[in-house]
Formats: structure tokens, C-alpha cells, sequence
């Protein structure tokens, strides 16, 4: 059963590491979310909206300080927490938390070059974000998509993937915007590949 006590302590740690990260204070705001954690380790489900905020600022904090492999669990947690909300109700709510949790473990992934790692985890964000009829935060993940094929060489995806993308922004206005980041991703990757080949 649901305590407000614990609620509004949980809510309190919260936000002290929030201002603690805000300080760069990292290891302080890693302790105030520790205890939080700590307080509800038997009562997760009953606690999930605030465990996922926790786990996901844990993680924020992890990274800042280089600790991946904690940031990687804490992030875990948070995604296991949202599928458990995701199959009791509100699902389009826990599903966009859900696909941010795969986002990041993917930056995560991706910045220790795990790359085909970091492309399942994009790939699985952009399948619930395109569920979602997301398509501003389909278009942000698939650039980071396309990034990380061609760190691996795959321009026939990179390719793919900019068209796609270019499609979606063609017929979406308020995307506009990310019609040049697009435009510069391939002047980056693909046409530089292209004119070296020369």
C-alpha cells in the first residue's frame, strides 16, 4: 500500500539531487538517491513513478562521473520498472519513459563504442516512438542511429535511415528544422566517404 510519508521523502531526496546535480555534486546526489533506493528495495512496484526518476537521475550521475557499467544497471531498473507500469495501465506514458531509458543506455553503449549494443537499444526506442506517432523523437533517435551505423560501416542503413527520415520530415512541417541536421549527417558521412573514394 502506497505511504504518503514515504512518498514525500522519496520526492524530497529527488529533488535535493536534483539540486545537487544542478552543483555538479555528483557523489552527493548519488547518495541522496541511494537512500531513496535504499527505502523502497522491498516496496519497488508500489514506489515505480519515483524509483524510475531515481534510477534514471542514478544514472545521469553514473555518466557524469564515468561509473558506465552502474549507469548501465541503474538504467536496467528503470526500464524493467516502466514495463511493469507499461502492463498495468497508461501505457502510451511508461512506453515514451521506457524508449527514453533505451536512449540513454544506448549514449551510454555508444560512448564506450558497444556499438551494435547502442544500434538495438536506438533501433527498440525508435519502434516505440514510431507506436507512439512520435515522430520529433523518432527523427532525434534515428540521427543517432545513423551516427552509430556509420561508426560501423553500414552506409546502405545510414542511407536508408536519411531517406526514411527525410520522408517523415516531408510531411510534418513543425520538423523542419532537423531537415539540415539530416543534410549535414550525410554531407559528414556519406559524401565524404564518397569524394575519398575519388
Amino acid at each position: 500500500m502506497y505511504d504518503g510519508k514515504i512518498g514525500l521523502y522519496l520526492l524530497e531526496k529527488i529533488e535535493e539531487s536534483r539540486e545537487a546535480i544542478t552543483e555538479r555534486e555528483y557523489d552527493v546526489a548519488i547518495r541522496f538517491l541511494n537512500q531513496a533506493l535504499t527505502t523502497i528495495n522491498d516496496k519497488r512496484e508500489i514506489y515505480s513513478e519515483e524509483g524510475i526518476k531515481i534510477c534514471k537521475l542514478l544514472a545521469l550521475c553514473y555518466r557524469k562521473k564515468n561509473l558506465l557499467t552502474e549507469g548501465i544497471e541503474s538504467l536496467r531498473m528503470a526500464e524493467e520498472l516502466c514495463r511493469k507500469l507499461y502492463l498495468k495501465g497508461n501505457g502510451e506514458k511508461w512506453r515514451r519513459e521506457l524508449a527514453v531509458c533505451y536512449v540513454n543506455e544506448a549514449i551510454v553503449y555508444d560512448s564506450q563504442n558497444q556499438i551494435n549494443k547502442a544500434i538495438t537499444l536506438y533501433e527498440s526506442a525508435i519502434e516505440l516512438f514510431k507506436d507512439l506517432k512520435d515522430d520529433e523523437s523518432t527523427i532525434k533517435v534515428m540521427l543517432s542511429l545513423c551516427i552509430a551505423y556509420s561508426k560501423i560501416e553500414h552506409d546502405d542503413k545510414v542511407k536508408r535511415l536519411y531517406e526514411e527520415a527525410l520522408n517523415i520530415i516531408e510531411n510534418d512541417f513543425l520538423l523542419e528544422n532537423y531537415r539540415m541536421l539530416f543534410y549535414k549527417m550525410k554531407e559528414d558521412i556519406l559524401d565524404k566517404k564518397e569524394k575519398d573514394k575519388c
